[in-house]
């Protein structure tokens, strides 16, 4: 009797767990294909940094179980919450207590079980497609196989098979301590606004503190109000969240009362029942849209930093070019053998000359003194001609140009810096800084060059031993992992002869950047999802209380059109309000750790606000759509 009245609740509520099983059916889905992707030997083996790719999803598999477990949890007592007259039915009609506890760990148990049945079959469909994106995001280019790996379908089984039966023993031990009558007229609890203001003073107060002190973030200052920078962002984030639930506890309440009150928009249409519907009810709002808008605000936030991060990367790779390769302490012999690697039909030019390394004095340098290349104005001169520079007036003397790299984290050369003090052994050079120039060091995205006159080159090579080196350029996206792979072939049998590789390097930045964005983007898809579907349950569990308002609303004449503007301007408060104040904290977020690293806002963080409001907003018409199919059916859509 147990299982059949279990079956029979499953068949009867599946249409309100719809949309739950399918979220815990995406997670199980992405899940497994993380499992899958960690175990895929095509991709370890063709990869470097094998151990960096796992523990990457490894990491990704640890937040993805705990959010899941989160969602899980806040579902399913939700649930039991919301079903306790029916619960305590069962117990006035005889059945014991272990018996309802039973029924109630078979439906959570078989329901789950299903998702997850459907979970790894989607997960198993959707691991090529899933791998074929990672290849794309990581720049390999070889042809992704079917790839099922049995340690990662017993993984994806043990841990939420783990987290479904925790589940469902914890909804067993709710009931056990649930008293009778609770259950049968449970209490309600009734919103009192007292101190309203004063609360929502006090929630304005701490997120603009929050947001002031994130605006004082800066990459050169260590310290806000003489306390450390990595004490201020726990500190700002506790402030903001603190503040965002006062707001939504206190502001908004007393914001839908002022509204009330307002005869010209309340006398309206049917202005005054939406508004009176959310206030009767903001308080049992509360908690679920504080929680909403602070994982809202983290998940954007994570995913306009993961999109900007590989936009830049694309951008800089693409807008800055470097030379191919650089053949350092190396012979003729060694020169000629990796220069029949290339194909003559590729290469743009190749220039055998050498450079000079030395320290430089720049006041406020991170690093000082700090280590730099020096190359003569003659090399430069030539190398900027090959890619089409602006150019130069020929240096004389002790003049010089700093060819500065944006990415140097050990010297920070400001543009009004006029000398630099070269060091060679206990000899000191004062130089005079002509020109300061970003985009033309062709020579390494990290370090900064020093561009000197001849004569003074050829004075300093004669105080210490210059590098030999041997450039070869080509042509634009004809590099490739194979010439690499053959150049350092060649280099690794000559003794103290290494290369430079721009390819190896761009390599490591797609992969690196690549695997934060697939593993980022598809952890952001999970937040939402489970954001949305938290919402999206709330909303229509209500709906099926106001049932009977809507009758009686139909009877006094209200057409299905103004029910629907009501159930849409209701929805739309709450889900709009959550949207709108975690793309606040979101972009306030954003402007402090781009102040942080010197980065600037770009137009990928339109396009992922973009994203993310878009399919926020299907949920909101989602639950508009079935609300009303609830609490209006069809023979409520026509006039009376």
């Amino acid at each position: 009797m147990i299982f059949q009245l279990a079956l029979r609740n499953i068949k009867r509520s599946f249409g309100v767990y719809r949309v739950y099983l399918t979220s815990l059916i995406f997670a199980t889905a992405i899940y497994f294909i993380f499992s899958n992707l960690k175990y895929n030997r095509q991709l370890l083996n063709n990869l470097d940094n094998a151990n960096y790719i796992q523990l990457g999803f490894n990491m990704s598999a640890v937040v993805l179980f705990f959010v899941m477990a989160i969602f899980i949890f806040f579902s399913s007592n939700y649930f039991l919450r919301e079903r306790k007259k029916e619960i305590g039915t069962y117990f006035l009609l005889g059945m014991r207590r272990y018996q309802v506890r039973a029924t109630l760990f078979i439906e959570t148990f078989t329901m789950s079980l299903i998702a997850l049945c459907s979970g790894l079959l989607c997960g198993v469909f959707f691991s090529k497609l899933a791998t074929m994106i990672l290849f794309k995001f990581v720049g390999f280019d070889k042809a992704s196989g079917f790839s099922f790996s049995y340690p990662a379908l017993i993984e994806t089984v043990v841990v939420f098979t783990s987290l479904i039966f925790l589940t469902a023993v914890t909804g067993m031990y709710r009931v056990k301590n649930f008293p009778i009558i609770n259950l049968i007229q449970p209490k309600e609890k009734k919103y009192k606004p007292y101190l309203t203001v004063l609360f929502s003073t006090i929630g304005l107060v701490l997120i603009l503190f929050g947001y002031s002190i994130a605006c004082l973030f800066d990459a050169e200052g260590e310290k806000i109000l003489n306390i450390s920078l990595f004490l201020w962002i726990p500190l700002v984030t506790l402030l903001v969240c603190v503040g965002t639930y006062f707001v939504i506890q206190s502001l908004f309440p007393l914001l839908l009362t002022v509204l009330a009150t307002l005869k010209i928009y309340v006398y309206r249409g049917t202005n005054m029942i939406w508004i009176e519907q959310l206030r009767s009810r903001m308080h049992s709002q509360v908690v679920m849209i504080t929680t909403i808008t602070i994982l809202s605000a983290v998940t954007m936030t994570a995913f306009c930093i993961v999109n900007s991060l590989f936009y830049k990367t694309t951008i800089d790779v693409r807008n800055n070019p470097m030379i191919n390769y650089q053949l350092l302490n190396g012979n003729p012999k060694m020169y000629d053998e990796a220069l029949a690697k290339v194909d003559q039909r590729k290469l743009d030019f190749k220039i055998h000359t050498s450079f000079l390394t030395g320290d430089i004095e720049v006041p406020k340098m991170v690093n000082n003194p700090y280590n730099i290349r020096v190359i003569p104005w003659e090399d430069y001169h030539k190398i900027a001609r090959k890619f089409n520079f602006r150019p130069s007036e020929k240096i004389l003397g002790n003049e010089s140009i700093f060819l500065y790299s944006k990415n140097n984290e050990g010297i920070n050369f400001s543009a009004n810096q006029k000398s630099v003090v070269y060091k060679i052994g206990n000899e000191k050079v004062h130089l005079k800084t002509t020109e300061i120039r970003e985009k033309e060091n062709v020579f390494s995205p990290y370090n900064s060059i020093l561009v000197v006159s001849n004569q003074l080159y050829y004075e300093l090579s004669q105080k210490t031993k210059a590098t030999p080196v041997y450039y070869i350029n080509l042509k634009p996206f004809t590099d490739s992992r194979e010439l690499v792979t053959q150049m350092n072939e060649v280099v690794s049998h000559y003794h103290g002869a290494s290369v430079i590789s721009i390819e190896e390097d761009k390599n490591w930045s797609k992969l690196t950047f690549g695997m934060i964005l697939y593993i980022g983007l598809f952890l952001s898809l999970v937040f939402i999802v489970t954001t949305g579907t938290i919402i999206y349950f709330k909303q229509i569990i209500d709906a099926t209380k106001d049932i009977q308002t809507y009758k009686i609303l139909y009877k006094m004449g209200v057409s299905y059109e103004e029910m629907r503007m009501i159930v849409a301007k209701q929805l739309g408060f709450i889900f709009i309000v959550p949207l709108f104040i975690a793309m606040s904290h979101c972009l306030f977020a954003l402007f402090a750790y781009f102040k942080l690293l010197g980065f600037q806002f770009d137009i990928s963080i339109v396009f992922s606000l973009s994203i993310y409001a878009v399919i926020y907003l299907c949920y909101y018409v989602m639950a508009v759509y079935h609300y009303l199919k609830i609490v209006c059916p069809p023979e409520m859509r026509t006039n009376i």
